[in-house]
């Protein structure tokens, strides 16, 4: 449930930012925040189970380690699905947009499930291949968007 919470809290800074700004939001900016915010979520609460962090937080127990590996697949999925769908592979930019997103989303699964690496700031920064796609990734969306 704080997952949830937490992904909403994002949803409600978009429509904040929305609001303060006057720009329109797209459903489908909605929904895809939403996916990658529990999917992000659910894997800092799984890092945290699995390397026995379970005295920082109280409601770490109530938390079945088989169902979070499945939230997060299946956000991971159900976002990059809808991302292509968004995308609809106008261009050969919409193409490399959707495999860079592809690596980084399952990149990320895979240190979650495997290297116990949960944490987005830390997948992030400390693996700087992740880093530089992640880069390239804001390059190209900010090309397909305004150009």
């Amino acid at each position: 449930m704080d997952i949830l919470s937490i992904a909403l809290g994002f949803v409600f800074r978009l429509y904040a930012g929305s609001a303060a700004s006057g720009v329109n939001l797209s459903y489908w900016l909605i929904i895809l925040t939403l996916l990658v915010a529990v999917m992000l979520g659910a894997g800092k609460r799984y890092e945290e189970i699995m390397t026995d962090n379970k005295l920082s937080r109280d409601n770490l127990h109530k938390y079945d380690d088989k169902k979070i590996k499945s939230i997060i697949i299946l956000t991971g999925s159900i976002s990059l699905v809808l991302f292509g769908a968004y995308l609809k592979f106008h261009s050969l930019y919409d193409f490399l947009l959707f495999i860079i997103a592809g690596i980084l989303v399952f990149n990320y699964i895979y240190n979650v499930l495997v290297k116990k690496i949960g944490e987005p700031t830390e997948f992030f920064m400390k693996n700087k291949l992740n880093f530089i796609l992640l880069g390239i990734w804001a390059l190209l969306f900010f090309k397909r968007v305004y150009f």
